[in-house]
């Protein structure tokens, strides 16, 4: 088994085609209208009304959670789930420490803010 050494600065594998980056992949959610709308409903309710804070970034939104265990198992649900049938996104979470803030980091290929605005209703108050 091979050791890491946790104190030196790792670096990601190199990408060896393009597939591996959400550029390849289009903007389309695999879910029919009917499960669409009923997850975006769910996701509205469950989720996205508990973001505290909400970030344009370049290529998307970054949204601010609790720390709580709640806020995060279903942030991890979410991911889990929206890896499968949107696989154009790109995630990234951050547990800020002393039970702080968690942050969700919703990007992708151009195109994908328009996507997240309307089917999360990110631009919609704060």
């Amino acid at each position: 088994m091979q050791r890491t050494n946790l104190d030196e600065p790792q670096q990601r594998p190199a990408q060896e085609d393009d597939n591996s980056s959400s550029e390849a992949f289009p903007i389309a959610c695999s879910l029919d209208d009917a499960g669409l709308v009923a997850r975006l409903a769910s996701l509205r309710e469950n989720l996205f009304a508990g973001v505290l804070e909400r970030q344009e970034l370049k290529g998307g939104y970054a949204f601010r959670f609790l720390g709580d265990g709640d806020s995060g198992a279903k942030i991890a649900e979410f991911v889990a789930s929206e890896r499968q049938c949107c696989t154009f996104f790109r995630f990234e979470l951050t547990f800020e420490p002393g039970l702080g803030p968690i942050w969700l980091k919703l990007t992708g290929p151009d195109g994908v803010k328009d996507f997240i605005e309307a089917m999360f209703d990110a631009t919609d108050g704060d």
